[in-house]
Formats: structure tokens, sequence, C-alpha cells
């Protein structure tokens, strides 16, 4: 019988617990999926939207850095957004921390979140 790769899911201290049944990413066969993340712990929530997507990087910066890779492995992101009226921060947002090398992309405008405080929230997919 053929060895099957393995799954490693993964929780990063710096990130707290996770309060739901979720890890914060999962990897698999050289790819890392980040759960989505938002600026909730306090970072970022109810400030302005450009410090949540600063807040949100700061913490795909971290997982990214404890798997030994840094942003421009990321190959794909999905990001959600309260309202498109915070369409333009978002993009130069997103700009400043991708550096030049842009993902693939998904981006949705959807009802609410968990908490009126986030505005924005990010998952991605990286490159191990």
């Amino acid at each position: 019988m053929e060895k099957k790769p393995s799954i490693r899911r993964q929780n990063y201290a710096a990130l707290g617990q996770p309060v739901g049944p979720y890890c914060h990413a999962t990897a698999f066969n050289g790819m890392l999926f980040i759960s989505g993340l938002t600026a909730y712990d306090g970072s970022g929530a109810s400030k302005p939207i450009g410090q949540q997507i600063d807040a949100i990087f700061a913490q795909i910066t971290h997982i990214a850095e404890a798997e030994g890779v840094g942003l421009d492995r990321i190959l794909k992101v999905a990001v959600y957004i309260k309202s498109t009226e915070h369409l333009a921060a978002v993009r130069e947002g997103l700009s400043r921390h991708y550096q030049g090398a842009f993902p693939a992309s998904t981006l949705m405008e959807v009802s609410r979140f968990f908490s009126p405080e986030v505005d924005i929230e990010i998952e991605a997919v990286v490159a191990l």
C-alpha cells in the first residue's frame, strides 16, 4: 500500500487558542492553508480597515515565519469585507503587504461578521 502524504494541523501560541472547532493552519503536500484571520484579538478591531489589515498580516507573517517562509510565498488569498466602500483602502493595504508578489485573490463583500468590530477577514494559502 502506498503511503499517503501526512496532514499537519497547527496552532501558533502567539495567536492564542482558536475559539472554535478549527486550527490556525493546516499543512499538506508543501502547502499551508491558513484559516480566516481578523483583528478581533484587540490589535486592530474597531480601527480603520487599513489598521485591521496590518493586524491580520502581522498574524500571517508570524505563521509564515514560523513555517520558515516569507509573504512572497503566498499563493492565494480570500478577502472578505463588510463593505466595498473600503475597497480603495483594502487594495492599498494588501498591496503594501504583498510588496509586488501578488497572489491569486478572491474578494467578497459579506453582510456581517461574528462581531460588529470586524470589517475584514483574510485567509491565505502559502507554499512551504
